[in-house]
């Protein structure tokens, strides 16, 4: 049985950073979850679907993965949806780190501000938010039936850093095992950078989660 939703990932900027568009298929709804560079370019790839733009979600407010979201909100004028915890991140380039790199980004503030368990409606679909703190106070994971969109909490074979400013090892962890290692095996995982697993091979190789049992 197919997905109700279509979607793609487009590996964006210098740090090869996940983009992920999502579609319903019934509806012809989309939204970008993640728009690390190139918002015009992303934008024209949705048009040249014949999908309408909904929604710009963000699951976290580090600059590699908002790189895009001004020329993608200036092309489209939707509303953009970060948590709480992130807020801050868009505004201030000494939160979303672009200030250490030389090229700092500032962006308006989101329009929605999202929180955990609620549900984001696309159509005839539905995308449950999952608040996964410890990457970033306000990371959150995108659940769509059976697809995490996971950004920088959980990769293939790893977990994000917790080494930058408000980044909690033992926030992640417990995050990993208590949102996301309780979904099924058979869930696939997008995650922000790298190749897309399953609960079910993190929960069998993931070095990390392997010693935290």
């Amino acid at each position: 049985m197919s997905l109700p939703v279509e979607i793609l990932t487009f590996s964006l900027g210098p740090l090869e950073t996940n983009c992920h568009v999502v579609a319903d298929r019934n509806s012809g709804k989309a939204v970008v979850i993640d728009p690390a560079a190139d918002g015009e370019w992303i934008a024209d790839q949705i048009v040249s679907r014949n999908w309408h733009l909904d929604k710009i979600l963000l699951t976290h407010g580090h600059a590699d993965h908002i790189a895009g979201l001004n020329a993608l909100r200036s092309k489209t004028g939707v509303e953009v949806a970060i948590h709480m915890g992130d807020r801050d991140m868009l505004a201030r380039p000494e939160k979303n780190l672009s200030l250490f790199i030389g090229m700092p980004i500032k962006s308006e503030p989101p329009e929605i501000l999202l929180s955990q368990d609620e549900v984001i409606q696309l159509g005839h679909s539905k995308i449950q938010v999952i608040h996964t703190p410890g990457h970033t106070p306000g990371s959150v994971c995108f659940l769509i039936k059976d697809v995490l969109i996971s950004g920088d909490t959980i990769f293939r074979n790893s977990i994000g850093r917790a080494d930058f400013p408000g980044a909690s090892f033992e926030q992640l962890m417990d995050s990993i095992q208590t949102q996301i290692m309780v979904l099924d095996n058979s869930i696939r995982i997008l995650p922000g950078h790298g190749m897309e697993s399953t609960i079910g091979h993190e929960r069998a190789h993931n070095p990390f989660i392997q010693t935290s049992v």
